[in-house]
């Protein structure tokens, strides 16, 4: 933050007032139980709770809160205490309640003039852009200044940026390099800050995505990671913070989306009823009428079922065993996808060594299902249990690993395949090998 950059910035004083980061452990321990608290109680206690606690603790807790759980609240809030609210939170946040979850305008204009100009443009970029996620308040370092006048400049805005440990160095208004705080501190007094830069390392674009930006900076050993514009000005910061709750955020919802169920918005215990049956609606609906192809495939076989009668035993041992191995199929595959472990030019790699898995996990299952069945039953019902093991294993591992790199390349998200789509196609299949095998080995 230049001198001229700091004085504009110098306005900011009456909001740190309501940064929890500013205030004593109090506050902290205050802030920290009310938010355990709004994360149990309905949403009207909710606003009762938010109502009487000091401000600091109030907007610590509405901090932790989902974006979507956020604007809920704060509509419920009385104008004056909303309106404090949330011009006590970050610029990104601010821009992504208003960008995503439907708040209204008018909490824009109840803003600042400085503050809302600044949240207006981060609203101008893309909802899953880094342009939103940035820190647009930090403090720029012209590279000629020397190191003790950039360590006053720190000390007087620190109160009024995001972060002071990671610093940009600017060359003529242009991106120079990155220094850390603990570097100028252990600086001569009178060296040029220019001094302790080294390779500029990494920068990013505002219309990068949010989830790619996080995993390069959490790569790195980097504090935050430089946002530039198309002149190489620096238009803001990802700290490693903004990384780690993007990342959360999408955790969470490949979690939920890999169980057939949508992200509720807002924690489980403070959800209603109605929004937790719709979260899981959709995806069982879905299922439920792809479900109609596993019975038109029993109907096929329905002949051989009143030959063999043994065979309906065994249905949902080998379809559940199918589901339950192409859904950690799935499952590894998403979770390497999203560590960037893999991407579709790997497919015929990931495929080929799911294929042996499942191939040796059929394998054991076959080995221990066909001496029961064998003793109990016979050892035509054992062969075919036996084969029907090894070869839904196989199909499954291959389907749960190929699904999801499919998905995710024709831009979808990858986690949603994992429960509806993989169950479908192991249940269909699966009959399919099952009454198969027993036609051949029956002769029926």
């Amino acid at each position: 933050m230049s001198d001229e950059l700091a004085r504009d910035h110098g306005n900011r004083d009456d909001e740190t007032d309501h940064d929890p980061s500013n205030h004593d452990g109090g506050h902290f321990r205050d802030g920290h139980r009310l938010a355990g608290a709004l994360n149990r109680r309905s949403l009207p206690e909710q606003v009762e709770l938010v109502e009487a606690a000091p401000v600091v603790s109030a907007v610590y807790g509405v901090r932790t809160l989902a974006a979507e759980h956020q604007r809920e609240l704060l509509t419920r809030l009385g104008p004056e205490r909303r309106s404090t609210i949330f011009a006590a939170l970050p610029p990104d946040e601010r821009a992504r309640l208003l960008g995503t979850t439907g708040a209204p305008q008018e909490w824009l204009d109840s803003l600042e003039p400085d503050e809302r100009a600044v949240t207006s443009r981060l609203l101008r970029y893309p909802p899953e852009s880094v342009g939103r996620m940035m820190t647009p308040h930090f403090i720029e370092l012209p590279s000629g200044m020397s190191c003790d006048r950039a360590l006053e400049l720190v000390r007087r805005c620190s109160p009024q940026v995001d972060t002071v440990y990671s610093l940009a160095v600017t060359d003529d208004d242009r991106f120079a390099g990155m220094i850390e705080l603990r570097e100028l501190l252990g600086a001569a007094p009178d060296a040029p800050v220019s001094s302790l830069l080294t390779d500029p390392g990494h920068v990013l674009d505002p219309m990068q995505d949010q989830e790619d930006a996080a995993r390069l900076l959490l790569s790195t050993n980097s504090l935050a990671i430089p946002v530039l514009a198309s002149d190489a000005g620096v238009l803001g910061l990802v700290t490693v913070d903004d990384a780690m709750e993007i990342l959360a955020l999408e955790e969470s919802e490949d979690i939920s989306r890999t169980s057939g169920a949508e992200p509720l918005g807002q924690p489980y215990l403070a959800s209603s009823l109605v929004r937790i049956a719709r979260s899981r609606a959709v995806w069982l609906v879905v299922a439920a009428a792809a479900a109609a192809l596993t019975v038109r495939v029993l109907e096929f076989f329905e002949a051989e079922l009143q030959e063999v009668v043994a065979l309906a035993l065994f249905i949902p041992l080998l379809l559940g065993t199918g589901g339950n191995i192409g859904a950690q199929a799935a499952t590894t595959v998403v979770r390497a996808m999203a560590v960037d472990d893999v991407g579709f030019s790997e497919t015929p790699r990931v495929v080929w060594k799911e294929l042996r898995v499942g191939l040796m996990l059929g394998g054991l299952l076959a080995v221990l299902a066909a001496l029961p069945v064998w003793l109990i039953y016979e050892a035509r019902l054992a062969a075919v249990i036996s084969l029907t093991l090894v070869t839904i294993c196989a199909i499954a591992t291959m389907g749960g690993s190929l699904l999801p790199l499919i998905i995710g390349r024709l831009g979808y998200d990858p986690a949603v395949v994992s429960a509806p789509f993989i169950t479908t196609l192991v249940d269909a299949s699966g009959l399919l090998v099952y009454f198969t095998c027993a036609g051949v080995i029956y002769q029926l």
